[in-house]
């Protein structure tokens, strides 16, 4: 059987999209930390899924939302059931607020 997904899921990725930018450090909400960088978007299914487009979508939306309009990209890393993006995240992302990952 195949789960449904409600629209109340698409507000809550944006949400917490949104939540890690606002509780990064106080030195990465001025405008020269993130002007001139690239925000990158972590997605564990493959590209046209729908985890795959509700980032795309929160990619084309956050940059304007954030002081100095970083650039922003969507990169799938798919199979494992996310574990692939989850382990990238953890190992090898810097942990400078510049990565997020998007899975529910």
């Amino acid at each position: 059987m195949k789960k449904r997904t409600l629209p109340g899921e698409y507000f809550l990725m944006l949400l917490v999209a949104l939540n890690v930018v606002s509780v990064s450090p106080g030195h990465a909400q001025s405008e020269s930390f993130y002007k001139g960088k690239t925000l990158k978007l972590l997605v564990g299914t493959t590209a046209g899924s729908f985890y795959d487009i509700c980032a795309r979508t929160v990619a084309a939306h956050l940059p304007r939302h954030i002081p100095g309009n970083p650039d922003a990209l969507t990169q799938n890393m798919a199979r494992a059931g996310h574990k692939i993006a989850t382990n990238y995240m953890y190992n090898v992302a810097k942990p400078d607020g510049l990565t997020i990952i998007g899975f529910i």
